[in-house]
């Protein structure tokens, strides 16, 4: 329900009469999503559970399905998305709603340089060789597309790996900074 106004009124004999007033949230008759790219559309309407048109509308839809995409494409390097909705009125169709949501999916990022901090023992290149996130490069499979999963792996698991079997065995990441310029998405 959208809202419930509880009212108790005193009957007799000692009974009490109790009025529930509900105003109900509307149902989704129709979905769509505009300006999602990067995703599957029936992914995000199967994770909020509505996969068929039919069901109640509640704002948690909304925040369970912006988090979602959000979540997604920042994985797929596309950190900046911003997500809206819309709830338009179904015309001669009362309680009844199309449910619009709008993407803006914005940059996708690219690594553009790789700075090792702290390093004194091996060239920053033997280091960068060691890991998967690279920078961009003149050439075409030098895309340098960045992937916050492939970085967490490179910061838990491959540079410890690297320094183990130089046998370095106490060796840890003590922080990273991802630096990213919105409108160039570098």
């Amino acid at each position: 329900f959208n809202d419930i106004t509880v009212t108790a009124v005193e009957a007799p004999a000692g009974f009490v009469t109790l009025t529930f007033q509900v105003d109900e949230h509307p149902v989704v008759r129709a979905r769509s999503i505009d300006g999602l790219e990067s995703l599957d559309e029936g992914d995000v309407w199967e994770h909020i559970g509505l996969s068929d048109s039919g069901l109640g509308y509640s704002p948690q839809l909304f925040v369970q399905a912006r988090q979602f995409i959000r979540d997604r494409l920042a994985e797929e390097g596309i950190p900046f998305v911003q997500v809206e909705q819309d709830l338009i009125p179904i015309p001669d169709s009362p309680g009844n709603v199309e449910l619009v949501l709008r993407v803006m999916e914005g940059q996708r990022v690219t690594i553009a340089d790789v700075v090792f901090n702290g390093n004194d023992l091996f060239e920053d290149s033997e280091l960068e060789g060691a890991i998967s996130s690279r920078s961009e490069g003149f050439f075409w499979f030098r895309s340098g597309s960045f992937q916050e999963t492939e970085l967490e792996e490179d910061l838990q698991t491959r540079l410890p790996e690297f320094y183990a079997s130089n046998g370095y065995l106490d060796f840890e990441v003590l922080g990273d900074t991802l630096v990213i310029d919105p409108v160039t998405g570098k």
